[in-house]
Formats: C-alpha cells, sequence, structure tokens
C-alpha cells in the first residue's frame, strides 16, 4: 500500500480554498451541496510498503528542524485526462519545495521506497477531481472548469503546521496514521 504524507493547511488558509473548492465541485455536479469535500492537503512524499513506526521515527528526525511557514498558490495547474484534476498550483521554491526534498532525500538513503524523481513534481492542492467522485467529469466540463478556475485564483497565502501521514482512503476516521506537528 502507498502512504501518503501531507501537509495541512492551518485553518485560515483552508477556509479560502474550500471556497474555491465548493464552488467547482458543487457548478460541476462532483459533489452535492451535502456532500463532504475531500480534504485539502498538500502531497509532499508518498512512500510505499513501508515499516510505519520506522517510518514514523524517520519522518519525526527529518523534520525536528522545520518550523511552520507559508508559501502561496501561483494560479492553477490542470493535470489531463486521465486525471482531470483542477489545482492550485504552489510556488516552487521556498521551505514547502525544500521540505518535500528533504524528506525524499533522507526517506530514500534510509531505504523506503518514495518518488524516484522529484524534478518534474508539480506542488498542488488539488481542489476538483472526479476521483472520489460518484459522477464523472465530461470533457467539455472538466476544460470548462479549467477555464474559470484559471479566472478565479490567483495568489493565496498558505499556512503550513502540520504534517500527517494518510492511508488513501475518503474515510477520514480511518484515513491519518501519524501526525506531526512543526515547530
Amino acid at each position: 500500500m502507498i502512504y501518503y504524507l501531507v501537509a495541512n493547511l492551518d485553518p485560515v488558509s483552508y477556509k479560502q480554498v474550500e471556497i474555491i473548492q465548493r464552488e467547482l465541485c458543487t457548478k460541476y455536479k462532483l459533489f452535492t451541496t451535502d456532500e463532504k469535500l475531500p480534504k485539502l492537503h498538500i502531497t509532499v512524499e508518498t512512500i510505499d510498503e513501508p515499516d510505519l513506526k520506522l517510518l514514523d521515527l524517520s519522518i519525526k528526525e527529518i523534520i525536528k528542524n522545520f518550523k511552520p511557514f507559508e508559501t502561496a498558490t501561483n494560479g492553477v495547474v490542470c493535470f489531463e485526462p486521465p486525471h482531470k484534476s483542477v489545482n492550485l498550483n504552489l510556488l516552487q521554491g521556498g521551505k514547502l519545495q525544500e521540505l518535500s526534498h528533504s524528506l525524499n532525500f533522507a526517506l530514500g538513503k534510509k531505504g523506503f521506497k518514495v518518488r524516484e524523481d522529484l524534478t518534474d513534481y508539480i506542488l498542488h492542492i488539488s481542489i476538483a477531481n472526479a476521483y472520489f467522485s460518484q459522477n464523472k467529469w465530461s470533457d467539455f466540463d472538466y476544460q470548462c472548469a479549467c477555464d474559470i478556475a484559471h479566472n478565479m485564483c490567483y495568489n493565496i497565502k498558505i499556512k503550513i503546521e502540520t504534517l500527517e501521514l494518510w492511508r488513501p482512503t475518503m474515510d477520514e476516521g480511518n484515513m491519518v496514521v501519524y501526525n506531526y506537528n512543526l515547530s
């Protein structure tokens, strides 16, 4: 099983981004107004079939010098089919990218199966995609959503204070394996 190490948005940042997420998901009928939307996050690393206790200790060691930090969105990036995903693009460089690269390098060195190449990886926040939706997007609706998002999403300040290790599930009660505070 692949586990996801994610950076969480602080409550103020989350509310700002959630407004955009809800608008797109509702407009294109990916989720109804009463459905719970997928949790907003930034994937900073993926780890395949780890020893969870060793991974927990390793992550704590790697992040011990990282304090809460800010980053910002930089427009929108859309991932083409089969993903059909509309995402907030995050600024390259800075603490977020440093965190992602540090985790990738150090965990890889310790023998964990992590992403092999970060060269083309785009740090992002997925705001609308059909992955967990009961409804599927038509190509036309996906393209319209990308166009609309490009017009409404510019620079949003994002504060990161915590990380979580996730199982790949929408069941939030079973999703979080470990929590990490940046301090």
